[in-house]
């Protein structure tokens, strides 16, 4: 009997394999696209959750400060420090911030040393060097690191990215200069939250009560993501444009100089190419996509409000909207969208 059954037992034949084959090919390919969403869910709500941390240290930080943010960039050239220095006790982050003090090159906010002319933040200027270098500023910080982004953790030159970007504010307050320097304008024209410090002598911070109630903390950007742009690519993570997280500037950058630690946003006042979002990804060879936010989001980017919420903020945002969001004093109206 059982020799029987075993001779009546058959393989599959080739075309019940290809069947099977293909049914599990169609499965995969219906399951993939649901995994990747998934998956990118789970990047966002971490790049959210990052921002949500910077948001608690920077108010943690103007809890300490009368209310003041931390300066957005020291010099205008040479290599300076950036707003992620300052919070990085904040950010649980003591030991790193403790190194780089260790290593004589920065002075935080009203620790003595000399105050320039009329510093209103109480830390001297940059003195910014070549030689300030320090084995801290290798280390990749998982706060300031969206896991979404293709660029490299370290830097060609070895200094860890980050992701999380000031906002400078737009150009509709200049009086003169040009969007892609940071000598000029000064911080006292710049409208947005995190300034340059930017004429070798001055440093210039915003506070919170200068977010004007027209403007509202909750519609101001305070921080935004950051990714490739024309001058920062996979292939080219030179220190001009790569936004390292000891901020970093390397003087000769051609005016490449701040975008590692700052962006803009307008809607191209006096007949300029306006700066949008992702402008990496929807204009790719624009110069501009130096200072524009953008993300490997799809279809958008991560926001850090003023108030410390996050929001997340569509390419098809309006231009005049997102110029509106950029500015803590303009007065601009900015609709739902």
């Amino acid at each position: 009997m059982t020799q029987s059954l075993s001779r009546n037992r058959r393989a599959f034949t080739l075309i019940e394999l290809l069947v099977v084959i293909a049914i599990i090919a169609i499965l995969i390919g219906l399951l993939l696209p649901a995994v990747q969403k998934v998956r990118e869910a789970a990047a966002r709500a971490k790049c959210s959750n990052n921002l949500k941390q910077i948001g608690l240290a920077m108010h943690s930080y103007a809890d300490a400060t009368q209310s003041k943010f931390p300066v957005g960039m020291h010099d205008d050239d040479g290599d300076s420090w950036c707003w992620r220095i300052h919070i990085l006790p904040q950010i649980e982050q003591g030991p790193i911030y403790q190194a780089l003090l260790a290593a004589g090159m920065w002075v935080p906010p009203n620790g003595g040393g000399q105050t320039n002319n009329g510093n209103v933040d109480g830390i001297p200027n940059s003195q910014a060097n070549n030689t300030w270098a320090n084995a801290a500023a290798t280390k990749p910080l998982p706060v300031y690191v969206c896991p979404s982004d293709t660029l490299p953790d370290v830097s060609s030159n070895n200094y860890a990215k980050a992701n999380y970007v000031g906002n400078s504010g737009n150009r509709n307050s200049w009086t003169s200069g040009s969007w892609n320097t940071c000598a000029n304008p000064n911080g006292g024209q710049q409208n947005g939250i995190l300034l340059y410090a930017n004429n070798n002598d001055n440093t210039w911070v915003s506070r919170i009560t200068e977010v004007t109630a027209a403007d509202g903390l909750s519609t101001t950007v305070m921080v935004g993501e950051a990714t490739s742009n024309k001058f920062a690519t996979l292939g080219n993570t030179g220190d001009c444009s790569y936004p390292s997280w000891v901020g970093r500037n390397s003087g000769g950058c051609n005016g490449w100089r701040c975008q590692p630690a700052l962006k803009l946003g307008d809607a191209g006042p006096g007949g300029v190419t306006a700066i949008t979002l992702n402008m990496w990804k929807l204009n790719p060879t624009a110069d501009e996509s130096a200072a524009s936010f953008g993300s490997l989001h799809s279809g958008g980017a991560n926001f850090l409000m003023g108030d410390g919420s996050v929001k997340f903020v569509r390419d098809s945002i309006t231009t005049t909207t997102y110029s509106a969001m950029m500015s803590r004093n303009g007065g601009e109206a900015v609709s739902n969208e």
